[in-house]
């Protein structure tokens, strides 16, 4: 008797490449539109973080500070992320002060983004209170 040691899957082969065609096509969409930052003018990445697209506030200031900008007052738009009601744009915000402003990540190192939201907001005003 012989056994097959593969699992089978009702996916066929043309389903597969359909799905990564469509991952391939989103994807590129996707980076095209976060390299369009670089095109903008200092003054028109700045807006950005005062907008409410909080998914380009990375790459505007990624790319302020590749121009050699300052990005330490831009802080304020990250911090609002961690204390946002929305979980997704607290790990967001999280992420980013991370990756952007790793001397501020030292000051809360308790905050955690999967807490509520009150929990959050408790934590930051450690921050908060020294910005003031």
């Amino acid at each position: 008797m012989i056994i097959n040691n593969y699992a089978t899957s009702d996916m066929s082969t043309p389903s597969i490449l359909l799905i990564l065609v469509g991952i391939l096509f989103v994807g590129f969409f996707a980076w095209r539109r976060f390299e369009s930052l670089r095109g903008k003018t200092t003054e028109e990445l700045r807006a950005i973080l005062h907008g409410p697209d909080w998914l380009f506030y990375r790459n505007a200031l990624v790319e302020l500070r590749r121009r050699g900008e300052d990005i330490k007052q831009e802080v304020v738009p990250v911090l609002n992320l961690l204390i946002s009601e929305s979980r997704q744009q607290r790990i967001g915000g999280w992420l980013m002060l991370k990756k952007l402003y790793p001397e501020l990540v030292s000051r809360v190192s308790d905050y955690r983004p999967e807490d509520l939201p009150d929990v959050c907001k408790e934590k930051m005003q450690k921050i908060f209170l020294r910005m003031g």
